[in-house]
Parts: structure tokens; C-alpha cells; sequence
């Protein structure tokens, strides 16, 4: 470490001449101490001592006459000097190197040879560090960034600057540091002089850092909810601004999370870019893809064929057939020749934007909740509703069946997925059987179809559902014991409907017509 400028006690004593009159010529001495190095801003106070030796510059004859005066020199370090006053008192004003001169003068107009003139000088330094920039936003991303002192600063022992926390270090009129290996935050760097004084100067160093942690996401359109974040090391004094391209996902605040409503954008990709508010080229951006799958109910024509449906001819070998819709009675079921009331539909999904890569899986599940009815003439005078079975009640099962019936991945020409559904009633089984002539059957499924996706094997959530509703009715016509002969097909229909499973006698009555009473047991609808 440096220390102050000092110079040596300065003895300045008037010699007696040849033809002067002792005791009246003056020898003094003047003790001015070194004036130690300060800062702007400082009171400086010089106080010379005085001593005399020989002679009364006081007490000359006729006119005895001593006065004094000060000069600073050093380029207006200080402020102008009030009178000449001992001790010399002066305010330091900016920075720079300096001469204060004291210098001393006797007069005397009976001994003109008598006249002295006594001067000491002093050399100091006024240290002065201030740095250019008061505060500097620097990117966390940044390999370089600087910071320097102004051009007015005057440090006789250099600059040293450092940092809290720790990280910002240097000698000189500059420093640089590198950004990118800094923990980004808030810094508080300090120059100063190195030496006494220091007189330092501080500023504040913001190292602002955006991540977002993920390169792309992808939300399903039915989502309520969703959301980005920033990793847990970004940092901006600020706020973050985010925006997308298109439009749809926007936001700007404190907070390192942003939702947004995946319901309210049309499907697609979208890029995402979060940005500091206070250091806008300091940003980070990634990729929200939204995915849809329009559900649409086929209940009509033929099953969708290889190879845009991969499942084809499972789905059509299970029901002997590739026809949609109500089938005659007795056919539609493989598993039960000649005795089923069936009508196969299918449940497409267009999954868009196309092409989904291969790490978003989806796959198909149905639920239902399901009650079946005897509607049967008791006596001839009344017709008596009694529940004949019941699915998924009060909450509804799982009924998805095998997955050789569906196909899950989109397909290349159109994007599609494709499930197909062989349900229908058994008509003689239980208790079928054993009705009268004119008695019913009366059967309601409420369906419920969704696509579950997930990402690079993660967790499967729901991302589109539909409801269907199944009505089937058939009426008891003979006693063969061949389905197709004793049953009539009066009803078997499947509509985007959402039904409650329940019957009323609104429903009976359109199916028994006449006017016999109608009355539905207790535990009908249980």
C-alpha cells in the first residue's frame, strides 16, 4: 500500500546583512506540518507556527508592519481561500494534486533594509474515485462486461475494486469480469483508492439470468390450465415479459411462473420467449405445443378401413360384419352367434396440428353407467317396471375393453385415431327367458369416450371426452327359442347424448302405448 505525500519541516530564517540594524531585522522560523492526502469534500486546516529569532517584526520603528498571505495551486481542487486568516482553513472540491504556499512578509519604512519576505510551501493529494456507471444491467449469457472510473478521478495509490458478494476484482482505472460465471444477483462493487485515504465509490452490478429449464412442452386444448416457469437461478431486479408468436400467451411481472388457458388457443406450436424487463435482450424462449383431438361419433355406414385404421379387422372380424349401425336381431357379436341386438359404432378423434412426434402417446378409454328393465303386464291390468340390471352406478366403470379393437396412433393421411364399439343386448339370457309374449326390455348405457395422452412415458391425463348415449328396447313376439324369431327390434340407437340411466313412465308409456296403468318398482331406478 501506498501512503500520503509528506515533505519535510520547512525552516525559513532571514539572515542578517551588512549595514542592517540588529535587533531590528527579523529572523523567524516557520514550522508548517505536512498536510495529509483527504477527499473531496473534506475541511483542510494548516496551521503554520511561528517563531522568531531575532528582531520584532512587530515593534520595527516608525512603522512597524507584518501581514501574510496563502496560494493554493492545483487546477481548482479547492474552494477559493476566505481572507488570510492563521490557521488556513479550505474546503476540497475534486480531485488533483496540489501546492498550498504560506508566505510571510515584513515591512519597515524607518529601516528600509529590514524588509523580509519568509515563504514555505506544501505539497497533498485531494483523492477522488467515482465510478461512470452508477448502476449495470448485465446478462448472465454475457462472456465479458466492464466497468470504469470517471476521467476527474485522481487516485495517487491506484484503484482497487472489489465486490460483495464476491466476484467482481481488479486493479485500474477499469475492471472487467465475465457474466456467465458469475451466480447470478445483485452485486455491490466498490472502488476505491488504494492507500489511505480510500475515499471509495460504489455502484450496483444486477447479473440478470432467464432459463426457462425445458426446450418445449405440450398442453392438451381441453386443459383448463397450464403453465411455464423459469429455473430457480434466474434472477431480474424487475420484471420478467413474456410473449409468444402467434399470439395467445402473454404476461409480465415478478413472478417466475406464467399460466395461461390452453381452451382458449387453437392448436399449434407456439414460441414462447421470456425476456427481463430491465435488460431487454437478456431472454430465453421455448416451444408450447397445443394439441386437440376433435371427437366425432360414426354411427352409420361401414367401419373406417386399412390402413388408415389399423385396428380394422379386428373390429370387423368381432362383430362378423363391417357395417355400423343397428344390425338384425341376433347378429353383431362373434362372441354370441345369434343372440345378441347390437349396433357397432366408432369414435374418431382428428388429432391436429398433425404429425405429433413419436414421445406423445394417446389411447382410448370408455366408461359406463348402465340400467336395464323388465316392463311386463302384470295380470293384464297393469304394466309393472322392475330393474332387470345395473353397471357402474353410482360411479361409472371402466369399460374399455381390449385394445385389439382400437387404434390409438394417428394416422399418416389424415391424423386420426379410431375406437370401435360392438355394444348391445342379450335379449334371452337371465331372465329374458322366461317374459310373456308383449313384455319389454328396455336398456340405457350412458357412455363416456375419451383420449388420454401423456409425454415420453409420463403420466396419462385426459385431453378430449365425449358422451353417448345407447337406447335399446325390444319386445318378447314368440316362443321358439331362436332370438331372431321371438324378438322384435324396436330401438337401438347411439347419439352424442348424455343420458341419466333412469326410466320414467313417460318412456314406458311410449313404448307400451294404451292406457293401462303404469308402475315402476321403488328399486327401479336404485
Amino acid at each position: 500500500m501506498k501512503t500520503s505525500h509528506f515533505f519535510p519541516i520547512a525552516l525559513v530564517t532571514a539572515l542578517f546583512l551588512p549595514g542592517m540594524t540588529k535587533g531590528l531585522c527579523p529572523s523567524i522560523t516557520i514550522d508548517i506540518p505536512d498536510i495529509p492526502s483527504g477527499c473531496v469534500g473534506e475541511t483542510v486546516i494548516v496551521s503554520p507556527r511561528l517563531e522568531e529569532i531575532a528582531g520584532n517584526c512587530n515593534h520595527m520603528t516608525t512603522y512597524p508592519y507584518k501581514r501574510w498571505n496563502w496560494v493554493v495551486i492545483g487546477d481548482n481542487i479547492v474552494e477559493p481561500m476566505a481572507g488570510n486568516n492563521i490557521p488556513a482553513k479550505f474546503v476540497t472540491v475534486r480531485g488533483g494534486h496540489g501546492k498550498i504556499i504560506f508566505n510571510l512578509i515584513c515591512r519597515s519604512r524607518a529601516c528600509p533594509d529590514c524588509n523580509r519576505n519568509f515563504e514555505v510551501e506544501r505539497e497533498f493529494d485531494v483523492v477522488h474515485v467515482a465510478i461512470e456507471q452508477g448502476s449495470l444491467m448485465v446478462c448472465g449469457k454475457d462472456d465479458w462486461a466492464y466497468l470504469n472510473v470517471t476521467d476527474d478521478t485522481h487516485a495517487p495509490d491506484g484503484v482497487v475494486w472489489t465486490s460483495r458478494p464476491h466476484g467482481i476484482h481488479g486493479h485500474g482505472s477499469s475492471v472487467s469480469f465475465r457474466p456467465s460465471q458469475l451466480v447470478p444477483g445483485a452485486y455491490t462493487v466498490k472502488a476505491a483508492n488504494d492507500g489511505t485515504p480510500s475515499c471509495p465509490d460504489v455502484c450496483e452490478v444486477h447479473v440478470i439470468k432467464v432459463n426457462i429449464p425445458t426446450t418445449n412442452i405440450f398442453v392438451c386444448a381441453e386443459d383448463s390450465l397450464a403453465s411455464l416457469s423459469l429455473s430457480g437461478d434466474s434472477y431480474s431486479p424487475g420484471s420478467y415479459v413474456w410473449s409468444s408468436t402467434p399470439d395467445g400467451i402473454s404476461g409480465c411481472g415478478p413472478d417466475q411462473t406464467i399460466t395461461f388457458v390452453p381452451s382458449n388457443l387453437p392448436p399449434g406450436k407456439y414460441v414462447v420467449q421470456c425476456q427481463s424487463a430491465d435488460l431487454e435482450d437478456c431472454l430465453d424462449e421455448c416451444e408450447v405445443n397445443v394439441i386437440k383431438v376433435d371427437l366425432e361419433l360414426k354411427n352409420t355406414g361401414t367401419i373406417v378401413p386399412y390402413p388408415e385404421n389399423d385396428a380394422y379387422y379386428a373390429q370387423s372380424s368381432s362383430a362378423g360384419t363391417d357395417q355400423l349401425g343397428p344390425l338384425p336381431m341376433g347378429q353383431g357379436r362373434a362372441d354370441f352367434p345369434g343372440q345378441a341386438y347390437t349396433a357397432p359404432i366408432m369414435v374418431i378423434g382428428a388429432v391436429s396440428p398433425p404429425s405429433v412426434p413419436a414421445s406423445i402417446e394417446f389411447r382410448w378409454k370408455r366408461y359406463i353407467t348402465r340400467r336395464s328393465w323388465y316392463i311386463k303386464q302384470d295380470g293384464g291390468t297393469n304394466w309393472l317396471v322392475t330393474q332387470r340390471s345395473k353397471r357402474g352406478v353410482p360411479t361409472p366403470d371402466d369399460d374399455t375393453g381390449s385394445d385389439v379393437f382400437n387404434d390409438p396412433t394417428p394416422s399418416v393421411a389424415q391424423s386420426k385415431i379410431y375406437m370401435y364399439d360392438c355394444s348391445g343386448l342379450l335379449p334371452a339370457a337371465g331372465g329374458g327367458s322366461s317374459l310373456s309374449v308383449g313384455d319389454f326390455i328396455r336398456e340405457e348405457k350412458a357412455f363416456r369416450y375419451a383420449v388420454e395422452w401423456r409425454t415420453s412415458g409420463g403420466t396419462w391425463s385426459e385431453c378430449s371426452t365425449m358422451n353417448v348415449g345407447q337406447v335399446i328396447v325390444t319386445k318378447r313376439t314368440n316362443t321358439t327359442g331362436v332370438v331372431a324369431n321371438d324378438w322384435e327390434d324396436i330401438e337401438n340407437s347411439n347419439e352424442t347424448v348424455t343420458l341419466n340411466a333412469t326410466i320414467s313412465e313417460g318412456e314406458v308409456r311410449s313404448m307400451v302405448g294404451g292406457t293401462l296403468p303404469i308402475t315402476i318398482h321403488p328399486d327401479a331406478n336404485n
